[in-house]
């Protein structure tokens, strides 16, 4: 997650490749669906939504909400993998 987050933000905020950048919050979304970090499908869905568009501000502002709550979600995310003995996170 951290590694495709980091690709996603390069995309973002450093490409016009709007089929790239769709291409990448969509994929974000099957692991965020699964491990349900808060409104974090809904605002890649709107990443999705925003690269459509071409609409690369608004874009910007979810990406970076999206970016926050899985900085604040991470260590959790850790800690429960390290409990339950889960893959990757």
């Amino acid at each position: 997650m951290p590694e495709g987050l980091e690709h996603l933000e390069h995309l973002a905020k450093n490409t016009e490749d709007w089929d790239a950048i769709y291409r990448q919050a969509h994929f974000l979304k099957s692991s965020v669906s699964v491990i349900r970090i808060r409104n974090m499908f809904d605002n890649l869905t709107k990443i999705e939504a925003h690269a459509k568009a071409h609409e690369k501000e608004a874009m910007l502002a979810v990406l970076e909400e999206v970016l926050s709550v899985y900085k604040e979600a991470h260590p959790l995310l850790l800690a429960e993998r390290d409990k339950t003995g889960a893959g990757k996170i």
